[in-house]
């Protein structure tokens, strides 16, 4: 039978037996012990630490409610060679035992450390490249005139960039002046172009008003609600025209843009979005606005087009 010794709980003294093993035995298994906890420390880090701990207190927890439910414990302490008075608390029992149990605690942290890191290091890794990801995506997405904060659907293109990249779809309506609804007007060379927002990509940059195809529409669908949501104006007459595609490297930006000539409408142009437009003469530029109005890259070749452009007598 071992000695006794008392542990304080609070500021109660309670007695507890000390185990009577064989020293050196004991040393040489704390030694054996400590080194495994070590060397799995060092190599897993944090893990294997939060591991240990979780099983550790999950130990204890079960160990407390045994006492507290009644579990003998008289035998289980002699196997140690220990006793525990009948004053002891099962608080008091619980840490002893716990402790005693240590040992067997020890190669399940070994066996559950790496299957937690591994688990954990996967999530990590999904994680990171999704984070990695995450940016060319959202850039991708951006179209030339919408905020970065805006969601867009898109279709996929294999561009040669090394990776693959998103196009996206655009209707873009050239707005010819309607002399119906314009009545000081006498030019039907002149048609709507529009000043990108400052909190926008591009900002400064003019092009044709317009936007992004959502999912479900037509592209006579997304050019109605586009002009509509933009000007606030609906499109009674409308031509497609052409398809044209193009790529802001710098961006990694594909757009595909499907323009409309608009030659009628209900309604007068109105800035919905607080942005500037003016009606422009492709083919005789008011003095000074040639240099002052800057297109996009993809509107260039466009506005070349239509200095050749006539409208077809039935339009």
């Amino acid at each position: 039978m071992g000695k006794k010794i008392e542990t304080t709980i609070g500021n109660e003294k309670q007695p507890v037996a000390e185990p009577d093993l064989n020293v050196d035995a004991s040393v040489n298994k704390k030694k054996g012990a400590k080194a495994a906890l070590t060397e799995l420390f060092m190599k897993y880090g944090k893990i294997a630490v939060v591991t240990h701990v979780c099983l550790s207190m999950f130990s204890f927890a079960a160990i407390y409610a045994a006492v507290s439910l009644g579990l003998d414990v008289d035998e289980i302490l002699r196997r140690f060679g220990m006793e525990a008075s009948s004053h002891t608390g099962a608080f008091a029992i619980a840490l002893v035992l716990n402790k005693v149990t240590s040992p067997f605690r020890l190669p399940i942290t070994i066996a559950l450390t790496p299957i937690i890191a591994n688990k954990l290091g996967k999530y990590q890794s999904t994680q990171n490249n999704d984070k990695q990801q995450q940016p060319s995506s959202e850039k991708n997405e951006i179209l030339p005139g919408e905020s970065s904060s805006q969601n867009n659907n898109t279709t996929d293109s294999e561009l040669k960039t090394g990776h693959e990249i998103k196009t996206i779809d655009v209707v873009a309506g050239i707005i010819w002046k309607d002399n119906n609804n314009e009545s000081s007007s006498t030019n039907n060379d002149e048609f709507l172009v529009q000043q990108i927002q400052s909190h926008k990509l591009f900002a400064g940059m003019w092009e044709f008003p317009g936007g992004k195809v959502e999912s479900g529409e037509t592209l006579q669908q997304a050019l109605q609600r586009e002009l509509n949501e933009e000007l606030n104006i609906k499109v009674t007459n409308a031509h497609f025209w052409k398809e044209h595609s193009h790529y802001y490297s710098e961006k990694e930006l594909s757009v595909r843009l499907h323009f409309f000539h608009v030659t009628g409408y209900e309604g007068q142009p109105q800035s919905m979005e607080g942005q500037n437009f003016l009606w422009y003469n492709n083919k005789t530029p008011s003095s000074g606005l040639e240099n002052s109005v800057k297109f996009l890259e993809a509107d260039d070749s466009i506005m070349k087009e239509l200095q050749d452009f006539t409208k077809p007598a039935n339009w």
